[in-house]
């Protein structure tokens, strides 16, 4: 939840309002705040770490790697395996 917070609420434009802007701090009151201020502000810790370890990382625009995905089932798995459950593992229905 606590992630999710981040990323919903602040990630999508950090520059505009911020982490720092409260707006990761409401919904942890929200979803949390009927179980206490001890697990409110256990949640609002939690959120000002998650931020704080929050790190830009570069990545190439085009893929680089040559390597490929093995097939999702052996080729000597039954028909229905390779027609039906195949397809489904590999995510190409």
């Amino acid at each position: 939840m606590i992630m999710q917070d981040g990323l919903l609420h602040d990630l999508q434009d950090p520059d505009a309002g911020g982490f720092h802007s409260g707006k990761s701090r409401r919904p942890s009151k929200d979803t949390y705040g009927g179980k206490g201020d001890k697990v409110v502000n256990m949640n609002y810790q939690a959120v000002d770490a998650a931020t704080q370890a929050i790190a830009k990382v570069d990545y190439p625009l085009q893929v680089t790697s040559t390597s490929t995905m093995p097939p999702p089932v052996p080729d000597d798995a039954p028909e229905f395996v390779q027609t039906v459950i195949g397809p489904i593992i590999g995510r190409s229905w």
